[in-house]
């Protein structure tokens, strides 16, 4: 994904630094790549321990933990958006409880023919079909092996398969993953794997449960010889239906996998307020950010109703301010990412969703945020 804070018009009280209308009233001028571009190399030359403070926010009552890492909060950064971890002295310093890198594939890939990465300003949205566009496996595990500091910000990795226009080398599907998952395991403190994938022709590669189970089974028998466990979650689609995201998930449950990212983006166009001329023109892609909101808390709940609360859940898609961030939380997720929320509301989004957080658990008497989960009655009172 590229980087593009687009301005918001914020009440006189809030408004701020020189460097916060640089960010939301320049950059968003940029088409979202080269935004991207020009942040790789702005991040260089801003005063990054400065921004770390403005916007890291601590609170006991946010703390938390992935596995045995712990977390300052649960705010996290999804996947798609720093994709050769290029950006992580800049993203080191925003907030972030913990950050999504990648997705990376097994083989280094340009993705699909630019343009490939649109706004849908009317409906706080983006469309994507970048087509998993990265440097590959060997070239960024060697780049994270060697960063110099090393990130506070704890970070796990998202892996997809090479995208059958972009390989060069003859691996089935299942050990495209396995090349991935056995390069990163070392270095990551959870993985990923992204089964579906809305923006490339292959599509829903291993989203149907029987075909997931073809890859469920050799990532269990690559677990069986790690002393060192680290968490290995699946990212679904919104698309699923009731029987599939069961069936998938008590595939996964049985083959060691620890959670589940719930969701990815979508291919549907429905009730948008961008014009269908508008969308014909930006063409196929998965899209995210607003409209995605209730389809991804429907599975979210579904998911948590079917692991009954024992797995890792990360509620993903549609966060845009604090009243998503407290849904995903109430319909079960344990942590929460944002990735066009991030965009669209600029570096301090993190912040703001902290310290918000941290304010409603003490005016409602939580002493941890986790007693959110399942306190429907709480949507009526933001």
């Amino acid at each position: 994904g590229g980087i593009l804070f687009r301005h918001t018009p914020k009440p006189r009280a809030q408004r701020s630094t020189p460097m916060k209308w640089i960010t939301q009233n320049i950059i968003h001028l940029l088409n979202p790549e080269s935004a991207h571009e020009v942040a790789k190399k702005l991040q260089y030359m801003l005063p990054l321990p400065l921004i770390g403070k403005k916007c890291h926010f601590e609170s006991d009552r946010l703390k938390t933990f992935i596995a045995q890492t712990s977390l300052s909060n649960p705010i996290g950064l999804a996947g798609g958006f720093d994709k050769n971890a290029e950006l992580l002295p800049l993203l080191d310093n925003l907030g972030f409880g913990f950050l999504e890198l990648g997705s990376v594939t097994a083989e280094p890939c340009v993705g699909q023919p630019k343009p490939r990465l649109f706004r849908l300003k009317k409906d706080q949205a983006l469309i994507n079909r970048m087509g998993l566009p990265n440097h590959g496996a060997d070239e960024i595990s060697e780049h994270l092996k060697n960063l110099r500091p090393t990130p506070k910000t704890p970070w796990g990795i998202n892996i997809s398969k090479t995208p059958d226009f972009a390989k060069k080398q003859k691996r089935t599907a299942v050990e495209d993953y396995l090349y991935s998952l056995e390069k990163f395991y070392p270095l990551a403190e959870y993985i990923c794997l992204n089964l579906s994938c809305p923006n490339t022709k292959d599509k829903g590669t291993f989203e149907s449960p029987a075909v997931f189970k073809t890859l469920a089974e050799p990532v269990h028998d690559f677990l069986k010889s790690r002393v060192d466990r680290k968490p290995i979650l699946i990212k679904l689609s919104p698309a699923l239906d009731e029987s599939s995201l069961k069936q998938t998930i008590e595939i996964a449950l049985k083959n060691g996998i620890d959670g589940f990212i719930v969701s990815n983006t979508t291919l549907n166009r429905n009730n948008l307020k961008t014009t269908k001329q508008d969308l014909k023109k930006m063409g196929a892609g998965g899209l995210s950010g607003a409209p995605l909101l209730d389809a991804a808390n429907k599975q979210l709940e579904l998911a948590h109703k079917i692991t009954e609360g024992k797995s890792i859940l990360v509620g993903v898609g549609g966060v845009m301010n604090f009243k998503g961030l407290l849904q995903k939380l109430i319909y079960g997720a344990q942590l929460v990412q944002v990735y066009t929320g991030f965009v669209y509301n600029g570096p301090f989004f993190m912040h703001g969703l902290a310290k918000d957080l941290d304010a409603f658990c003490k005016k409602h008497g939580l002493k941890h945020y986790s007693e959110i989960t399942g306190q429907t009655d709480l949507l009526t009172s933001i």
